[in-house]
């Protein structure tokens, strides 16, 4: 988000106030520092940010416990297969960001 003003999780009109950019991009830095969120690069660009609401551990984690479970230890799977592959189905990384899913690799 480059405008805070555009989104309303950083705006609240009823009190006529919004978060600055200067605010927003404090907000960011603690967030990475914390490790609640990683820059995600596009094309060199890197004022993208990842949200994690679970660590990249935790992820990685139901990975390998679905791989394990569908016996794919030693397999190859493509990262867009486990975005929206059929065997992912009903998984909880099912439909995740591409980047999210290359941190939790």
């Amino acid at each position: 988000v480059s405008d805070p003003s555009a989104t309303a999780v950083f705006r609240n009109a009823e009190l006529d106030r919004q978060l600055s950019g200067e605010g927003l991009r404090a907000l960011a830095e603690h967030m990475v520092a914390e490790g609640s969120a990683q820059r995600a690069e596009s094309g060199g660009n890197t004022s993208r940010l990842l949200v994690l609401w679970r660590s990249p551990v935790a992820w990685a984690d139901l990975v390998l416990s679905w791989a394990e479970q569908n016996g794919l230890i030693g397999s190859v799977e493509t990262v867009q297969s486990l975005i929206d592959g059929e065997a992912v189905q009903g998984q909880e990384f099912q439909g995740a960001p591409r980047e999210l899913i290359l941190v939790a690799l």
